[in-house]
Protein backbone atom coordinates (compact mmCIF):
# COMPACT_ATOMS: atom_id res chain seq x y z
CA UNK A 1 0.00 0.00 0.00
CA UNK A 2 2.92 2.33 0.77
CA UNK A 3 4.90 1.69 -2.40
CA UNK A 4 5.68 5.01 -4.02
CA UNK A 5 6.65 3.32 -7.28
CA UNK A 6 3.39 1.42 -7.59
CA UNK A 7 1.46 4.53 -6.69
CA UNK A 8 3.18 6.64 -9.31
CA UNK A 9 2.55 4.01 -11.97
CA UNK A 10 -1.11 3.99 -11.02
CA UNK A 11 -1.28 7.81 -11.26
CA UNK A 12 0.32 7.83 -14.74
CA UNK A 13 -1.88 4.96 -15.97
CA UNK A 14 -5.00 6.72 -14.72
CA UNK A 15 -3.98 9.94 -16.47
CA UNK A 16 -3.32 8.16 -19.78
CA UNK A 17 -6.62 6.27 -19.67
CA UNK A 18 -8.51 9.47 -18.93
CA UNK A 19 -6.93 11.16 -21.93
CA UNK A 20 -7.95 8.30 -24.23
CA UNK A 21 -11.58 8.53 -23.25
CA UNK A 22 -12.21 12.21 -22.78
CA UNK A 23 -10.36 13.12 -25.94
CA UNK A 24 -8.29 15.85 -24.28
CA UNK A 25 -4.81 15.78 -22.90
CA UNK A 26 -5.28 15.49 -19.14
CA UNK A 27 -2.87 16.97 -16.68
CA UNK A 28 -0.80 14.28 -15.02
CA UNK A 29 -1.12 14.42 -11.26
CA UNK A 30 2.44 15.54 -10.73
CA UNK A 31 1.94 18.33 -13.30
CA UNK A 32 -1.38 19.52 -11.84
CA UNK A 33 0.38 22.04 -9.64
CA UNK A 34 2.63 21.87 -6.65
CA UNK A 35 2.27 19.13 -4.07
CA UNK A 36 0.22 20.81 -1.35
CA UNK A 37 -0.38 17.90 0.98
CA UNK A 38 0.28 14.20 1.42
CA UNK A 39 -0.45 11.78 4.23
CA UNK A 40 0.26 8.09 4.72
CA UNK A 41 -0.49 8.27 8.47
CA UNK A 42 2.65 6.36 9.43
CA UNK A 43 3.47 9.04 12.01
CA UNK A 44 0.22 8.23 13.83
CA UNK A 45 -0.75 11.90 14.09
CA UNK A 46 -4.09 13.61 13.41
CA UNK A 47 -2.76 17.12 14.00
CA UNK A 48 -3.21 18.03 10.32
CA UNK A 49 -6.91 17.18 10.42
CA UNK A 50 -10.03 18.96 11.60
CA UNK A 51 -13.04 16.67 12.16
CA UNK A 52 -16.67 17.57 12.81
CA UNK A 53 -16.56 14.95 15.57
CA UNK A 54 -12.98 13.91 16.45
CA UNK A 55 -14.27 11.04 18.59
CA UNK A 56 -15.35 9.19 15.44
CA UNK A 57 -11.82 9.17 13.96
CA UNK A 58 -8.53 7.48 14.80
CA UNK A 59 -5.33 6.09 13.30
CA UNK A 60 -5.42 2.29 12.94
CA UNK A 61 -2.65 -0.19 12.17
CA UNK A 62 -3.28 -2.67 9.35
CA UNK A 63 -1.11 -5.24 7.63
CA UNK A 64 -0.34 -2.63 4.98
CA UNK A 65 0.55 0.11 7.47
CA UNK A 66 -1.30 2.79 9.38
CA UNK A 67 -4.49 4.32 7.96
CA UNK A 68 -7.04 6.98 8.82
CA UNK A 69 -10.15 5.27 10.18
CA UNK A 70 -13.67 6.65 10.42
CA UNK A 71 -14.91 4.04 12.88
CA UNK A 72 -17.84 5.60 14.70
CA UNK A 73 -21.06 7.54 14.30
CA UNK A 74 -20.86 11.31 14.62
CA UNK A 75 -22.68 13.45 17.15
CA UNK A 76 -22.23 16.46 14.87
CA UNK A 77 -25.51 18.10 13.84
CA UNK A 78 -25.14 20.31 10.75
CA UNK A 79 -27.30 23.41 10.49
CA UNK A 80 -28.64 22.20 7.13
CA UNK A 81 -29.11 18.65 5.88
CA UNK A 82 -25.63 17.48 4.87
CA UNK A 83 -23.04 14.81 5.82
CA UNK A 84 -22.36 14.19 9.49
CA UNK A 85 -18.80 12.89 9.39
CA UNK A 86 -16.32 15.28 7.77
CA UNK A 87 -12.56 15.46 8.35
CA UNK A 88 -10.83 18.41 6.66
CA UNK A 89 -7.16 19.00 5.95
CA UNK A 90 -6.64 21.78 8.46
CA UNK A 91 -4.29 24.33 6.92
CA UNK A 92 -4.69 23.93 3.15
CA UNK A 93 -7.04 26.08 1.06
CA UNK A 94 -7.02 25.41 -2.70
CA UNK A 95 -8.54 26.58 -5.96
CA UNK A 96 -8.02 24.10 -8.81
CA UNK A 97 -6.64 20.75 -7.64
CA UNK A 98 -6.17 17.04 -8.19
CA UNK A 99 -6.82 14.76 -5.22
CA UNK A 100 -5.86 11.09 -5.19
CA UNK A 101 -6.29 8.61 -2.37
CA UNK A 102 -7.29 5.08 -1.41
CA UNK A 103 -10.64 4.39 0.21
CA UNK A 104 -12.15 1.34 1.92
CA UNK A 105 -15.81 1.08 2.93
CA UNK A 106 -16.28 -0.78 6.23
CA UNK A 107 -20.04 -0.64 6.62
CA UNK A 108 -22.81 -3.09 5.73
CA UNK A 109 -23.84 -3.49 2.11
CA UNK A 110 -26.91 -1.46 1.14
CA UNK A 111 -27.91 0.95 -1.62
CA UNK A 112 -26.60 4.09 0.09
CA UNK A 113 -23.37 2.51 1.37
CA UNK A 114 -21.07 5.49 0.92
CA UNK A 115 -17.82 7.33 1.38
CA UNK A 116 -17.43 11.01 0.56
CA UNK A 117 -14.88 13.57 -0.57
CA UNK A 118 -15.33 17.23 0.38
CA UNK A 119 -13.97 20.25 -1.44
CA UNK A 120 -14.58 23.97 -1.85
CA UNK A 121 -15.36 23.85 1.88
CA UNK A 122 -15.71 27.45 3.06
CA UNK A 123 -17.77 26.90 6.20
CA UNK A 124 -20.15 24.23 7.58
CA UNK A 125 -22.99 25.41 5.33
CA UNK A 126 -21.10 26.08 2.08
CA UNK A 127 -19.17 23.34 0.27
CA UNK A 128 -19.23 20.65 -2.42
CA UNK A 129 -18.99 16.92 -1.84
CA UNK A 130 -18.77 13.75 -3.87
CA UNK A 131 -20.99 10.95 -2.54
CA UNK A 132 -19.76 7.57 -3.85
CA UNK A 133 -22.44 4.94 -3.25
CA UNK A 134 -23.73 1.60 -4.51
CA UNK A 135 -26.78 3.06 -6.25
CA UNK A 136 -27.53 6.42 -7.85
CA UNK A 137 -30.57 8.48 -6.87
CA UNK A 138 -31.36 12.09 -5.99
CA UNK A 139 -28.83 12.22 -3.14
CA UNK A 140 -26.63 9.15 -3.64
CA UNK A 141 -23.64 8.44 -5.91
CA UNK A 142 -23.57 12.04 -6.96
CA UNK A 143 -21.83 15.39 -6.84
CA UNK A 144 -23.72 17.63 -4.44
CA UNK A 145 -23.56 21.18 -3.16
CA UNK A 146 -24.42 22.61 0.24
CA UNK A 147 -25.09 26.30 -0.28
CA UNK A 148 -26.74 27.59 2.88
CA UNK A 149 -29.57 25.06 2.52
CA UNK A 150 -29.98 21.26 2.44
CA UNK A 151 -27.67 19.47 0.00
CA UNK A 152 -28.75 19.13 -3.62
CA UNK A 153 -27.33 17.11 -6.48
CA UNK A 154 -25.62 19.05 -9.27
CA UNK A 155 -24.26 16.04 -11.18
CA UNK A 156 -24.44 16.13 -15.01
CA UNK A 157 -23.24 12.64 -15.89
CA UNK A 158 -22.75 9.56 -13.72
CA UNK A 159 -22.96 5.80 -13.61
CA UNK A 160 -25.87 3.90 -12.12
CA UNK A 161 -23.81 3.20 -9.02
CA UNK A 162 -20.32 2.56 -7.69
CA UNK A 163 -20.13 -0.83 -6.03
CA UNK A 164 -18.30 -0.95 -2.73
CA UNK A 165 -16.85 -4.23 -1.47
CA UNK A 166 -14.32 -5.14 1.20
CA UNK A 167 -11.26 -4.08 -0.83
CA UNK A 168 -9.33 -0.82 -1.14
CA UNK A 169 -10.17 1.39 -4.13
CA UNK A 170 -8.29 4.28 -5.72
CA UNK A 171 -10.26 7.49 -6.23
CA UNK A 172 -9.20 10.58 -8.13
CA UNK A 173 -11.04 13.92 -7.95
CA UNK A 174 -10.13 16.70 -10.40
CA UNK A 175 -11.43 20.27 -10.04
CA UNK A 176 -10.79 23.17 -12.45
CA UNK A 177 -12.24 26.35 -10.98
CA UNK A 178 -11.74 28.39 -14.17
CA UNK A 179 -13.76 25.96 -16.30
CA UNK A 180 -15.99 24.96 -13.40
CA UNK A 181 -15.44 21.26 -14.16
CA UNK A 182 -15.53 18.48 -11.58
CA UNK A 183 -14.54 14.89 -12.50
CA UNK A 184 -14.40 11.77 -10.36
CA UNK A 185 -12.45 8.64 -11.36
CA UNK A 186 -12.71 5.25 -9.64
CA UNK A 187 -9.98 2.58 -9.83
CA UNK A 188 -8.78 1.94 -13.38
CA UNK A 189 -11.98 2.92 -15.14
CA UNK A 190 -11.24 4.86 -18.30
CA UNK A 191 -14.22 7.18 -17.94
CA UNK A 192 -15.13 9.34 -14.95
CA UNK A 193 -17.90 7.85 -12.82
CA UNK A 194 -19.44 11.31 -12.46
CA UNK A 195 -18.94 14.82 -13.83
CA UNK A 196 -20.47 18.27 -13.59
CA UNK A 197 -19.81 21.95 -14.14
CA UNK A 198 -20.37 24.49 -11.36
CA UNK A 199 -18.76 27.86 -10.70
CA UNK A 200 -20.00 28.60 -7.17
CA UNK A 201 -17.07 27.93 -4.85
CA UNK A 202 -13.69 28.75 -6.37
CA UNK A 203 -11.67 27.97 -3.25
CA UNK A 204 -11.97 26.01 -0.05
CA UNK A 205 -10.68 23.20 2.11
CA UNK A 206 -10.44 19.52 1.15
CA UNK A 207 -11.61 16.59 3.26
CA UNK A 208 -12.77 12.99 3.53
CA UNK A 209 -15.59 11.24 5.33
CA UNK A 210 -19.08 9.84 4.88
CA UNK A 211 -22.67 10.93 5.14
CA UNK A 212 -23.29 8.50 8.00
CA UNK A 213 -21.24 5.33 7.32
CA UNK A 214 -17.74 4.15 8.26
CA UNK A 215 -14.58 3.62 6.24
CA UNK A 216 -10.81 3.98 5.96
CA UNK A 217 -8.54 6.31 3.97
CA UNK A 218 -4.87 6.16 3.04
CA UNK A 219 -2.12 7.48 0.76
CA UNK A 220 -3.74 10.90 0.35
CA UNK A 221 -2.04 13.22 -2.12
CA UNK A 222 -3.16 16.69 -3.15
CA UNK A 223 -1.74 18.72 -6.03
CA UNK A 224 -2.86 22.20 -7.00
CA UNK A 225 -2.42 25.87 -6.31
CA UNK A 226 -3.07 27.43 -2.93
CA UNK A 227 -6.02 29.76 -3.33
CA UNK A 228 -4.95 33.38 -3.55
CA UNK A 229 -6.49 35.95 -1.26
CA UNK A 230 -8.26 33.42 0.95
CA UNK A 231 -6.20 33.96 4.05
CA UNK A 232 -8.67 34.86 6.75
CA UNK A 233 -7.95 37.68 9.14
CA UNK A 234 -7.80 36.57 12.75
CA UNK A 235 -10.84 37.86 14.65
CA UNK A 236 -9.36 39.56 17.70
CA UNK A 237 -11.18 39.10 21.00
CA UNK A 238 -10.97 40.92 24.30
CA UNK A 239 -12.08 39.71 27.73
CA UNK A 240 -13.52 41.96 30.41
CA UNK A 241 -13.39 40.65 33.99
CA UNK A 242 -10.57 38.16 34.59
CA UNK A 243 -12.00 36.74 37.81
CA UNK A 244 -13.61 33.45 36.73
CA UNK A 245 -12.25 30.08 35.66
CA UNK A 246 -14.14 30.58 32.39
CA UNK A 247 -11.45 33.08 31.37
CA UNK A 248 -8.46 30.69 31.03
CA UNK A 249 -10.72 27.83 29.93
CA UNK A 250 -12.32 29.79 27.09
CA UNK A 251 -9.01 31.37 26.09
CA UNK A 252 -7.28 28.00 25.85
CA UNK A 253 -10.07 26.62 23.64
CA UNK A 254 -10.32 29.70 21.40
CA UNK A 255 -6.57 30.18 20.94
CA UNK A 256 -5.78 26.48 20.42
CA UNK A 257 -4.40 26.21 16.88
CA UNK A 258 -5.87 22.76 16.27
CA UNK A 259 -9.41 24.11 16.77
CA UNK A 260 -8.88 26.47 13.83
CA UNK A 261 -11.54 28.92 15.03
CA UNK A 262 -9.98 31.90 13.27
CA UNK A 263 -10.35 33.89 16.50
CA UNK A 264 -7.87 34.76 19.21
CA UNK A 265 -8.11 36.32 22.67
CA UNK A 266 -5.49 39.07 22.58
CA UNK A 267 -6.45 41.65 25.24
CA UNK A 268 -7.86 41.55 28.75
CA UNK A 269 -9.19 43.98 31.34
CA UNK A 270 -8.90 42.62 34.88
CA UNK A 271 -11.86 44.26 36.62
CA UNK A 272 -12.90 42.51 39.83
CA UNK A 273 -15.33 43.01 42.72
CA UNK A 274 -13.74 43.31 46.19
CA UNK A 275 -17.00 42.51 47.99
CA UNK A 276 -17.54 39.19 46.12
CA UNK A 277 -15.24 36.47 47.44
CA UNK A 278 -15.27 34.47 44.18
CA UNK A 279 -13.92 37.56 42.42
CA UNK A 280 -11.56 39.10 44.97
CA UNK A 281 -9.69 35.85 45.63
CA UNK A 282 -9.16 34.92 41.98
CA UNK A 283 -8.80 38.04 39.82
CA UNK A 284 -5.05 38.43 40.45
CA UNK A 285 -4.35 34.75 39.78
CA UNK A 286 -6.30 34.59 36.51
CA UNK A 287 -4.93 37.94 35.30
CA UNK A 288 -1.39 36.64 35.83
CA UNK A 289 -2.24 33.40 34.02
CA UNK A 290 -3.69 35.26 31.04
CA UNK A 291 -0.58 37.42 30.75
CA UNK A 292 2.07 34.75 31.33
CA UNK A 293 0.53 31.56 29.94
CA UNK A 294 -1.49 32.93 27.00
CA UNK A 295 0.46 36.10 26.20
CA UNK A 296 -2.65 38.28 26.53
CA UNK A 297 -2.07 42.02 26.83
CA UNK A 298 -3.63 43.49 29.98
CA UNK A 299 -4.98 47.04 29.63
CA UNK A 300 -6.19 49.60 32.17
CA UNK A 301 -9.54 50.57 30.65
CA UNK A 302 -12.37 48.97 28.73
CA UNK A 303 -12.17 51.77 26.18
CA UNK A 304 -8.55 50.86 25.44
CA UNK A 305 -9.51 47.21 25.11
CA UNK A 306 -12.22 48.05 22.58
CA UNK A 307 -9.69 49.85 20.38
CA UNK A 308 -7.66 46.64 20.02
CA UNK A 309 -10.36 44.02 19.31
CA UNK A 310 -13.15 42.99 16.95
CA UNK A 311 -15.38 41.40 19.60
CA UNK A 312 -15.72 41.14 23.39
CA UNK A 313 -16.46 38.48 25.98
CA UNK A 314 -17.75 40.09 29.19
CA UNK A 315 -16.71 37.54 31.81
CA UNK A 316 -16.92 39.35 35.16
CA UNK A 317 -18.22 36.79 37.63
CA UNK A 318 -20.23 39.52 39.39
CA UNK A 319 -23.28 40.42 37.33
CA UNK A 320 -23.83 43.82 38.95
CA UNK A 321 -21.19 45.80 36.97
CA UNK A 322 -22.12 44.26 33.63
CA UNK A 323 -24.34 47.15 32.52
CA UNK A 324 -21.66 49.78 33.11
CA UNK A 325 -18.94 47.52 31.67
CA UNK A 326 -20.88 46.83 28.47
CA UNK A 327 -21.74 50.47 27.74
CA UNK A 328 -18.33 51.35 26.23
CA UNK A 329 -18.39 48.06 24.29
CA UNK A 330 -21.74 48.94 22.74
CA UNK A 331 -20.58 52.50 22.08
CA UNK A 332 -17.59 51.03 20.20
CA UNK A 333 -19.97 48.85 18.15
CA UNK A 334 -18.29 45.59 19.18
CA UNK A 335 -20.35 42.36 19.26
CA UNK A 336 -20.44 41.07 22.82
CA UNK A 337 -21.09 37.79 24.63
CA UNK A 338 -22.03 38.26 28.29
CA UNK A 339 -21.34 35.35 30.60
CA UNK A 340 -23.70 34.30 33.35
CA UNK A 341 -25.28 35.97 35.17
CA UNK A 342 -26.04 38.47 32.44
CA UNK A 343 -26.61 41.20 35.03
CA UNK A 344 -27.37 41.74 38.69
CA UNK A 345 -31.03 42.62 38.10
CA UNK A 346 -33.77 42.13 35.54
CA UNK A 347 -33.83 45.90 35.04
CA UNK A 348 -30.18 45.82 33.94
CA UNK A 349 -30.77 42.83 31.63
CA UNK A 350 -33.55 44.71 29.84
CA UNK A 351 -31.42 47.87 29.61
CA UNK A 352 -28.43 46.01 28.13
CA UNK A 353 -30.58 44.53 25.38
CA UNK A 354 -32.23 47.90 24.78
CA UNK A 355 -28.86 49.60 24.30
CA UNK A 356 -27.59 46.79 22.07
CA UNK A 357 -30.68 46.98 19.85
CA UNK A 358 -30.63 50.77 19.73
CA UNK A 359 -27.00 50.72 18.56
CA UNK A 360 -27.38 47.67 16.30
CA UNK A 361 -24.78 45.68 18.28
CA UNK A 362 -25.12 41.85 18.38
CA UNK A 363 -25.36 40.67 21.99
CA UNK A 364 -26.27 37.44 23.75
CA UNK A 365 -25.88 35.57 27.02
CA UNK A 366 -26.27 31.89 27.86
CA UNK A 367 -25.35 29.12 30.24
CA UNK A 368 -23.21 26.35 28.75
CA UNK A 369 -25.99 23.88 29.64
CA UNK A 370 -28.10 25.17 26.74
CA UNK A 371 -25.62 23.59 24.34
CA UNK A 372 -25.17 20.26 26.14
CA UNK A 373 -26.04 17.68 23.42
CA UNK A 374 -28.35 15.60 25.64
CA UNK A 375 -30.29 18.67 26.76
CA UNK A 376 -30.38 20.48 23.42
CA UNK A 377 -31.49 17.27 21.72
CA UNK A 378 -34.67 16.81 23.76
CA UNK A 379 -36.81 18.96 21.46
CA UNK A 380 -36.07 16.69 18.49
CA UNK A 381 -35.85 13.40 20.37
CA UNK A 382 -38.26 10.90 18.74
CA UNK A 383 -38.57 9.05 22.05
CA UNK A 384 -39.96 12.21 23.65
CA UNK A 385 -42.19 13.60 20.92
CA UNK A 386 -43.90 16.90 21.67
CA UNK A 387 -42.63 18.47 24.91
CA UNK A 388 -45.43 18.44 27.51
CA UNK A 389 -43.36 19.32 30.56
CA UNK A 390 -39.89 19.33 32.08
CA UNK A 391 -38.21 18.95 35.47
CA UNK A 392 -34.77 20.58 35.42
CA UNK A 393 -32.17 20.55 38.19
CA UNK A 394 -28.78 22.02 39.05
CA UNK A 395 -26.76 23.22 42.01
CA UNK A 396 -28.07 26.50 43.43
CA UNK A 397 -25.43 28.12 45.61
CA UNK A 398 -26.34 31.62 46.78
CA UNK A 399 -24.36 34.86 46.60
CA UNK A 400 -25.70 37.65 48.82
CA UNK A 401 -25.33 40.44 46.26
CA UNK A 402 -27.48 38.71 43.61
CA UNK A 403 -31.07 37.49 43.37
CA UNK A 404 -31.07 33.90 44.68
CA UNK A 405 -31.22 31.99 41.39
CA UNK A 406 -29.02 34.34 39.34
CA UNK A 407 -25.71 33.10 40.75
CA UNK A 408 -25.89 29.37 40.00
CA UNK A 409 -29.52 28.40 39.63
CA UNK A 410 -29.39 30.11 36.24
CA UNK A 411 -27.86 26.90 34.85
CA UNK A 412 -30.92 24.86 35.77
CA UNK A 413 -33.38 27.53 34.67
CA UNK A 414 -31.60 27.84 31.29
CA UNK A 415 -31.87 24.05 30.98
CA UNK A 416 -35.61 24.30 31.66
CA UNK A 417 -36.07 26.94 28.95
CA UNK A 418 -33.89 25.08 26.47
CA UNK A 419 -36.34 22.19 26.61
CA UNK A 420 -39.63 24.03 27.22
CA UNK A 421 -39.02 27.19 25.21
CA UNK A 422 -40.40 30.59 26.29
CA UNK A 423 -44.01 31.26 27.24
CA UNK A 424 -44.12 30.91 31.03
CA UNK A 425 -46.86 33.00 32.64
CA UNK A 426 -46.65 32.44 36.42
CA UNK A 427 -44.00 31.29 38.88
CA UNK A 428 -44.21 30.07 42.47
CA UNK A 429 -41.34 29.01 44.71
CA UNK A 430 -40.57 27.04 47.86
CA UNK A 431 -37.21 27.42 49.62
CA UNK A 432 -35.51 25.50 52.41
CA UNK A 433 -32.00 25.80 53.84
CA UNK A 434 -30.68 23.18 51.43
CA UNK A 435 -32.75 23.65 48.32
CA UNK A 436 -35.16 25.39 45.99
CA UNK A 437 -38.22 24.22 44.13
CA UNK A 438 -39.80 26.50 41.53
CA UNK A 439 -42.91 25.74 39.48
CA UNK A 440 -43.70 27.57 36.25
CA UNK A 441 -47.02 27.41 34.41
CA UNK A 442 -46.73 28.00 30.65
CA UNK A 443 -49.45 29.78 28.69
CA UNK A 444 -50.50 26.53 27.01
CA UNK A 445 -50.97 24.81 30.37
CA UNK A 446 -47.65 22.94 30.43
CA UNK A 447 -45.76 22.72 33.72
CA UNK A 448 -42.01 23.19 34.08
CA UNK A 449 -40.09 22.89 37.34
CA UNK A 450 -36.63 23.73 38.60
CA UNK A 451 -35.01 22.03 41.60
CA UNK A 452 -31.88 23.68 43.02
CA UNK A 453 -29.60 21.85 45.46
CA UNK A 454 -27.21 23.15 48.10
CA UNK A 455 -26.56 19.92 49.97
CA UNK A 456 -25.84 16.27 49.22
CA UNK A 457 -25.10 15.01 45.76
CA UNK A 458 -25.69 17.38 42.85
CA UNK A 459 -25.54 17.48 39.08
CA UNK A 460 -27.02 19.22 36.06
CA UNK A 461 -29.78 17.80 33.87
CA UNK A 462 -33.50 17.38 33.32
CA UNK A 463 -36.34 14.95 32.80
CA UNK A 464 -38.37 15.70 29.66
CA UNK A 465 -42.03 14.66 29.60
CA UNK A 466 -43.33 14.20 26.07
CA UNK A 467 -46.23 12.91 24.03
CA UNK A 468 -44.30 9.70 23.30
CA UNK A 469 -42.36 9.14 26.50
CA UNK A 470 -40.40 10.39 29.48
CA UNK A 471 -36.66 10.72 28.87
CA UNK A 472 -33.81 11.55 31.22
CA UNK A 473 -31.45 14.23 29.86
CA UNK A 474 -28.23 14.16 31.91
CA UNK A 475 -25.40 16.60 31.44
CA UNK A 476 -23.22 13.59 30.61
CA UNK A 477 -19.71 12.71 31.68
CA UNK A 478 -16.99 14.82 30.20
CA UNK A 479 -19.36 17.61 29.17
CA UNK A 480 -17.61 20.96 29.27
CA UNK A 481 -17.78 24.27 27.51
CA UNK A 482 -17.16 23.07 23.93
CA UNK A 483 -20.71 23.69 22.72
CA UNK A 484 -20.90 27.16 24.24
CA UNK A 485 -17.47 28.16 22.89
CA UNK A 486 -18.40 26.98 19.39
CA UNK A 487 -21.62 29.01 19.48
CA UNK A 488 -19.70 32.05 20.73
CA UNK A 489 -17.25 31.72 17.84
CA UNK A 490 -20.08 31.32 15.33
CA UNK A 491 -21.77 34.38 16.86
CA UNK A 492 -18.66 36.51 16.38
CA UNK A 493 -18.17 35.32 12.81
CA UNK A 494 -21.78 35.74 11.68
CA UNK A 495 -23.27 38.34 14.01
CA UNK A 496 -26.25 36.01 14.53
CA UNK A 497 -27.34 35.47 18.14
CA UNK A 498 -28.06 31.83 19.10
CA UNK A 499 -30.46 32.84 21.88
CA UNK A 500 -33.07 35.58 21.28
CA UNK A 501 -32.99 38.54 23.65
CA UNK A 502 -36.67 37.98 24.49
CA UNK A 503 -35.97 34.46 25.77
CA UNK A 504 -33.05 35.57 27.93
CA UNK A 505 -35.17 38.38 29.38
CA UNK A 506 -37.87 35.82 30.24
CA UNK A 507 -35.32 33.55 31.91
CA UNK A 508 -34.26 36.37 34.23
CA UNK A 509 -37.88 37.37 34.75
CA UNK A 510 -38.59 33.76 35.80
CA UNK A 511 -35.82 33.93 38.41
CA UNK A 512 -36.91 37.39 39.57
CA UNK A 513 -40.50 36.23 39.90
CA UNK A 514 -39.24 33.29 41.98
CA UNK A 515 -37.70 35.76 44.45
CA UNK A 516 -40.98 37.68 44.66
CA UNK A 517 -42.90 34.45 45.20
CA UNK A 518 -40.58 33.54 48.08
CA UNK A 519 -41.19 36.96 49.63
CA UNK A 520 -44.96 36.36 49.32
CA UNK A 521 -44.84 32.96 50.99
CA UNK A 522 -44.98 30.93 47.77
CA UNK A 523 -47.85 32.73 46.06
CA UNK A 524 -47.79 32.77 42.23
CA UNK A 525 -46.18 35.79 40.56
CA UNK A 526 -46.72 36.66 36.92
CA UNK A 527 -43.78 36.95 34.52
CA UNK A 528 -45.48 39.87 32.80
CA UNK A 529 -45.72 41.87 36.03
CA UNK A 530 -42.02 41.61 36.89
CA UNK A 531 -40.98 42.55 33.33
CA UNK A 532 -43.28 45.56 33.37
CA UNK A 533 -41.97 46.66 36.78
CA UNK A 534 -38.31 46.26 35.70
CA UNK A 535 -38.90 48.12 32.45
CA UNK A 536 -40.20 51.29 34.04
Amino acid sequence: MKSAICWKMLVVLSALMTAAVVGTEPVAAEDAGQMLFKADFEDGSLDAWQATDPRAWRIESTRGGKVLSLFGKSNYKPKVRSPFNINLIRDVVVGSFTLELKMLSTTKNYDHRDLCLFFGHQDPSHFYYVHIANRSDDVANSILVVDGKPRVSIVKTRTGGTKWDDDWHTVRLVRDVDKGTIEVFFDNRSEPIMTTVDHRFKWGKIGVGSFDDTGKFDDIKLWGQAAAGTEKKVFRLGMIGLDTSHVPTFTKAINEAKNNYGCKVVVGYAGGSPDVEASATRVEKFTKQMREEFGVEIVDTIEELCEKVDGVLLESVDGRPHLEQVKPVIAAKKPVFIDKPMAGSLKDVIEIFRLAKENDVPCFSSSSLRFCPAIAGMKDNPEVGEILGCDAYSPCHLEPHHPDLYWYGVHGVETLYTIMGPGCETVRRVQTKDGEFVVGIWKDGRIGTFRGSRAGGWDFGAVAHGSKGVVFAPRGRGFGYEGLVEHIIDFFKTGKVPVPAEETIEIFAFMTAADESKAKGGLPVSIKSVIEKAGR
